[in-house]
């Protein structure tokens, strides 16, 4: 059996282009799977003096500055945690699947195979077994051209 690699990472950056009055920029948090790149934000703001670009943290002592350190730690955990997860469960791993788990709003992607399992239960009854024979036959070499060719036990559908 080949294993899939998932390439993953995790960088906290300024958003330099929405720069508020006071100075300070957002921080977003870019969530890389597999070369394409996803942006969160932290809903958290520095100035720029204050942040580190290669730590791609705040630095400084400051009060303020170390409870930031930690939230952003505690952020970058989260992301991971929900990574392994996704792993583990073996779900579909995408930035934006990522993205939305972390911000609570997770709805449910349609797959491919999701929606071939859907139509053989919603069908099964109302057409011949013959027919649904060929409809599980479709669905079992799908299956496994999927893990032959993308090694993935499913596939995202786009609108």
């Amino acid at each position: 059996m080949t294993t899939i690699n998932n390439t993953f990472g995790v960088l906290f950056y300024l958003k330099v282009q929405k720069i508020s009055a006071q100075g300070k920029m957002p921080i977003c948090a870019r969530v890389t799977v597999n070369g394409k790149r996803t942006e969160i934000s932290v809903k958290r703001s520095v100035t720029a003096s204050e942040w580190d670009v290669k730590k791609g943290m705040p630095r400084g002592s400051r009060k303020e500055i170390v409870e930031l350190n930690m939230f952003l730690n505690q952020f970058k955990a989260k992301i991971i945690s929900i990574y392994q997860q996704m792993l583990l469960s073996d779900d579909i791993i995408d930035g934006p699947a990522i993205r939305d788990k972390m911000l609570g709003t997770g709805k449910l992607t349609p797959t491919l195979l999701k929606l071939l399992e859907h139509h053989n239960n919603q069908q099964g009854h109302k057409l011949a077994p013959g027919t649904m024979k060929n409809y599980y036959t479709t669905q079992r070499y799908i299956k496994k051209f999927l893990m032959e060719k993308y090694y993935r036990t499913d596939i995202v559908l786009s609108v």
